[in-house]
């Protein structure tokens, strides 16, 4: 895969430090610019003070849904409603995946591979 031509500004938010480091790892490694949120709370902050051209965000949060994230994040930044992808280790039976089957966000499942990553996120920059 080769790299993209513009590097993007991507906020990948999970509670999962592990995770969360390893997405921004994989997208770092392609140029792209990556900010980390470990809440749903510190992502809208972020939301707030930044612009991004990618939103990653888990489904399952201890405090609340992923959805709701969508939710808020698509209010905030209308241009980003495009552009935000779900990650989750749930399977597709769970309610909040098939929540989700209902926007036009995908889904990334995990355990997922680093070229999953990222033919995932520059697949939405294709023109």
């Amino acid at each position: 895969m080769k790299k993209d031509p513009r590097p993007r500004r991507i906020l990948v938010v999970d509670d999962e430090a592990c995770v969360r480091e390893y997405v921004s790892d994989v997208l770092a490694s392609r140029g792209h610019v990556v900010d980390q949120a470990s809440s749903c709370l510190d992502a809208v902050f972020r939301l707030f003070q930044d612009r991004y051209d990618v939103l990653i965000l888990d489904l399952l949060f201890p405090d609340v849904s992923g959805l709701f994230l969508y939710e808020q994040a698509r209010r905030i930044s209308a241009d980003l409603a495009g552009r935000i992808l779900f990650m989750t280790g749930c399977d597709e039976s769970h309610p909040l995946v098939r929540k989700a089957r209902e926007t036009p966000a995908p889904i990334l499942f995990k355990p997922f591979s680093r070229s999953g990553v990222l033919d995932l996120v520059e697949e939405h920059f294709r023109e």
